[in-house]
């Protein structure tokens, strides 16, 4: 399959279909051939699992790398130079569908490396490399790092040797509000002890289910808070979670009685950039924390934003609408060497309901009145314009007086 060039490892680009259509044939037929055909691909992967001759940026950490780099001297042309970004493809397309089959040390071994070698997220590492040269054919690499990082990242251990793979997200299942299938993975040679988080899932009773065996019931507000579990050395156990009953969201969604301000919530999700950087936004102060002030008017109330920073609120159907306007403050006004250039967008339940198109020194402070009647979650995101080469350091807006209406 090495057609493009002997020393391109392309086999990785397609390996992950090839699992689960074995997989897929051995659910069908049930003939194990299929399945341990499915498994030695699988160890085709996991066997070039390796350590890079690359470094991380302190120039003494070798990088670790789901990559052939370090085995193969790959030279594929539209990689990132640390790293193999189709080796996350194949793992996150076939290892959902295979972990319904297999266990055991060997296991708990390969998704454990896989964790450990997701790379680091900064602005100069292989993750951001294609953003940074705005190479966006490679952009689909960076979706399947992505998800394997949150199949990987959903549902925290408070244990750094208990790792958790959530198999609802590889599968990009639509339930993943109502059910889980997760595999916790302890790789080390002694017992681990955890607690583990489960976020998400409506408000309801749920039943837990221990390696296939109905174990306990418990609720969306405890698993989320965690759960504790002792796992044996070198191996994996299967934990699944399945609702018994959705509390009636109407009951809990009943009309706010008065407007509220958005700045006065508490958003449960949040995050700027890459590598999370602080602070991700301020309340009733701008980005740089000084007084909101546009034109000859001083504000009391908003948020002050950069970009690119995503914001996710529960509205649990309480509003009909979110009134507010978009403004660049005086200070921001004024700076150069790159002017402030920002896209503001809302999405109502994950549905695009907003777009402000670009924002500069040059725009009027924007009023916006978004409807938003029967909507759980409002996302309120800011990007750059993709300008001034990836300079985002004066893309900076505020969201004035952002009243939610009943």
């Amino acid at each position: 399959m090495n057609y493009l060039h002997p020393n391109i490892n392309t086999l990785h680009c397609f390996s992950g279909w090839l699992i689960k259509a074995m997989i897929q044939r051995y659910e069908r037929s049930k003939e194990t051939r299929f399945l341990d055909i499915a498994k030695d691909l699988t160890w085709g992967l996991a066997m070039t699992l390796c350590i890079t001759d690359h470094l991380y940026e302190d120039g003494e950490t070798p990088l670790f790398a789901i990559t052939c780099v370090g085995a193969r001297g790959c030279v594929d042309y539209d990689c990132s130079p640390n790293l193999c970004h189709e080796k996350d493809l194949a793992f996150i397309e076939s290892m959902g569908e295979l972990m319904k089959h297999v266990s055991g040390s060997a296991y708990s071994k390969y998704l454990s490396m896989q964790a450990l070698v997701l790379p680091k997220d900064s602005w100069s590492s292989a993750w951001t490399q294609d953003q940074r040269d705005l190479n966006l054919r490679t952009n689909y690499d960076n979706w399947a790092r992505g998800l394997t990082n949150l199949a990987f990242g959903i549902n925290p251990s408070s244990n750094p040797y208990v790792q958790i793979f959530d198999q609802t997200v590889a599968n990009k299942s639509l339930n993943i509000s109502r059910e889980r299938e997760i595999t916790v993975i302890n790789a080390t040679s002694s017992k681990q002890d955890a607690q583990i988080s489960i976020p998400y899932l409506k408000n309801g009773t749920y039943q837990l289910y221990y390696n296939g065996k109905p174990w306990k019931k418990s609720t969306a507000h405890v698993l989320q808070a965690g759960i504790t579990f002792s796992v044996p050395p070198n191996t994996t156990i299967k934990l699944a979670v399945k609702a018994k009953k959705i509390l009636d969201e109407n009951n809990l969604s009943e009309k706010a009685s008065k407007p509220i301000l958005l700045s006065d919530l508490t958003p449960f999700e949040a995050q700027r950039g890459v590598g999370n950087p602080q602070p991700v936004f301020q309340t009733n102060r701008t980005f740089q924390g000084n007084p909101l002030q546009v034109g000859n008017h001083s504000y009391q109330y908003g948020l002050g934003l950069a970009a690119n920073t995503v914001l996710f609120y529960r509205l649990n159907k309480k509003y009909s609408s979110l009134k507010a306007t978009l403004a660049l403050d005086n200070e921001t006004l004024k700076l150069v060497n790159p002017h402030p250039s920002v896209n503001v967008t809302l999405f109502a339940d994950g549905k695009l309901c907003f777009e402000s198109g670009k924002i500069d020194q040059n725009s009027a402070p924007l009023e916006i009145e978004i409807p938003l009647n029967g909507i759980e979650v409002l996302t309120l995101r800011v990007s750059s314009n993709f300008d001034d080469e990836g300079d985002l350091k004066h893309d900076r807006i505020n969201l004035i007086n952002p009243y939610l209406i009943p």
